[in-house]
């Protein structure tokens, strides 16, 4: 259940979203355990909750709330008849890389299901008159944020490589007013079939 807690944003009119899809529940949790066996509970990283774990497949930023149910509609009618597929996630990493850390992550194959899907919302996107994000999709699962530079940052520790089924994607709405973020979902867009095991 969403917070009842209203935010800056609400009271704006506004709220911070973004489309992704989540990982199995034990996948999180076992990267999430691994990680956190091998580097400790260190004050410079920030740990992700085991149900806020995903994968982003497009980030929007802040969006008008009379905005959201055309961008509803939109992505509704590109992704009609979108069958459930597999993920791969590789192995853990320091994102976007170990010179310029951002986050820790499990890296992601870019199978073609995957890159279709992001495709296919960026378009939606766009023919909601909403702006794009304009970096390349590069998928990976956030496990923590970095919340300062560390000056001799440890080698991202091995975890276990992870498949899981998306079956259905997100719409996410970013919430956290003075302490960690959260991710609610606002609208869930359910594919068709499933994966065999």
């Amino acid at each position: 259940m969403r917070d009842s807690t209203i935010t800056r944003a609400e009271r704006d009119g506004r709220r911070r979203l973004f489309f992704g899809l989540r990982p199995s529940a034990d996948c999180a949790s076992s990267w999430l355990q691994g990680a956190r066996l091998a580097l400790g509970e260190p004050d410079w990283l920030r740990w992700q909750a085991p149900a806020d774990v995903h994968l982003t497949i497009h980030f929007l930023g802040m969006v008008e709330t009379a905005a959201q149910a055309r961008l509803i509609g939109t992505v509704t009618a590109e992704i009609a008849g979108q069958r459930a597929f597999a993920i791969h996630a590789e192995r853990g990493l320091w994102f976007p890389d170990a010179l310029r850390p951002v986050v820790l992550a499990m890296s992601v194959t870019r199978g073609v299901s995957l890159t279709h899907l992001a495709a296919r919302v960026a378009n939606a996107v766009r023919d909601a008159s909403l702006s794009s994000d304009p970096r390349p999709f590069q998928p990976h699962i956030t496990l923590a944020r970095l919340r300062r530079r560390h000056p001799a940052l440890p080698v991202a520790p091995s975890l276990s490589a992870g498949r899981f089924s998306a079956s259905e994607l997100i719409l996410f709405e970013s919430a956290g007013a003075g302490g960690p973020v959260r991710y609610h979902p606002c609208h869930v867009f359910r594919f068709t079939g499933s994966v065999s095991a």
